[in-house]
């Protein structure tokens, strides 16, 4: 059988077509995305997490959504195989897609994502006089009642039908703060506190960080440090926002970790200052742990700790840690160690829920 040869008018291409068998070179559909792998399937409601995409196709991606909403940003690389995403926010389990001029990625197992419910702060309060419970697994409410009766419900922040109507807290640092470089220039102050409040379900804000009786021993000479307008020993940061997150996941939400990551409200400078004839700026944010979730307490612990100039890495959930860094006169910026325990008093019983 012979072979009849078609030149396609406006197109310069010239195909070959076999009765039995049709090619034609340069024309061939390209496949749509296809998604094999989540390196990231879990992460908070608030979104903001950036998730790795696995699988091939993603050249020339124009979208990608979680479960319809769209990703927050895009890129992808290793020749269309991989692609970071940002996530959006979202609740439940939802299917990660790809879209490209091909078309959409098939719904499949491998692009399920998880959103974990952001821990809240709150009251865990009685519903009526009846006899309930209230254990380290969180506030048991009428539609929760696994243990019996539980006439105790969960009212978050500011915006349920029993608010919390107190925001103000302290932050006390009574062992004060020890920052430590990996080339052993350390400044540590004796104390520290701020005054706050809770501003959402899950925020917080901090008017400045305050700390007393600082000195450095930059190159080998101890030195009082001192922010601009401030008394001797004494440095503050700007004003900060906090966020809360999860640290660290379990088998069950009750038993998550977590943490409230404090960042500069405004750039990235987290506090300026010197220390004898050397300018001081740190940039970053850092994450402190909370102590026992999901329980009624007044006294929120929160603790930062650092080995060997090295600052422990905390994150939220599969998110890069969040870090302080240093810099000392005219050098570059560099990894600090953090020590710090302090210990939040709000005007209000206060607790924090990781199984909202």
């Amino acid at each position: 059988m012979g072979t009849r040869r078609i030149r396609i008018v406006g197109l310069g291409v010239v195909c070959a077509v076999a009765f039995a068998l049709m090619a034609c070179a340069g024309s061939a559909l390209a496949a749509a995305p296809v998604i094999s792998n989540l390196e990231q399937r879990v992460g908070p409601e608030v979104g903001g997490l950036s998730v790795t995409v696995d699988g091939s196709g993603f050249t020339g991606t124009t979208s990608v959504s979680f479960g319809g909403v769209p990703a927050t940003f895009f890129a992808p690389f290793n020749d269309g195989h991989q692609m970071h995403v940002g996530s959006p926010l979202g609740v439940g389990v939802v299917d990660v897609t790809v879209t490209t001029p091909e078309g959409t990625s098939e719904i499949v197992p491998a692009d399920k994502f998880t959103y974990r419910p952001t821990p809240e702060f709150g009251i865990c309060a009685k519903v009526g006089f009846e006899a309930g419970t209230f254990g380290a697994g969180g506030c048991l409410g009428e539609d929760n009642s696994g243990f019996g009766s539980a006439p105790y419900q969960w009212y978050r922040g500011f915006e349920s039908t029993r608010p919390l109507k107190q925001r103000g807290f302290t932050f006390d640092a009574a062992k004060g703060l020890k920052l430590e470089t990996a080339t052993k220039a350390k400044i540590t102050c004796a104390s520290g506190s701020a005054g706050g409040e809770i501003t959402g379900d899950t925020t917080l804000a901090l008017a400045t960080l305050k700390f007393t009786g600082c000195q450095s021993n930059i190159a080998h000479a101890v030195a009082s440090c001192q922010g601009s307008g401030l008394g001797s020993g004494e440095i503050e940061t700007g004003p900060l926002d906090g966020q809360m997150g999860i640290t660290a996941l379990s088998f069950t939400p009750a038993k998550d970790l977590t943490g409230v990551e404090l960042s500069p409200l405004a750039g990235e400078t987290f506090s300026e200052f010197s220390c004898g004839a050397t300018p001081v700026t740190i940039r970053g944010a850092i994450i402190l742990e909370m102590k026992k979730p999901n329980k009624m307490v007044e006294k929120l612990g929160w603790k930062a700790t650092a080995k060997k100039g090295v600052q422990k890495t905390t994150s939220f959930v599969e998110q890069p840690a969040a870090l302080l860094e240093v810099k000392l006169g005219e050098g570059g910026y560099e990894a600090v160690g953090l020590k710090l325990t302090a210990t939040g008093v709000t005007e209000e019983a206060l607790e924090f829920n990781t199984i909202v």
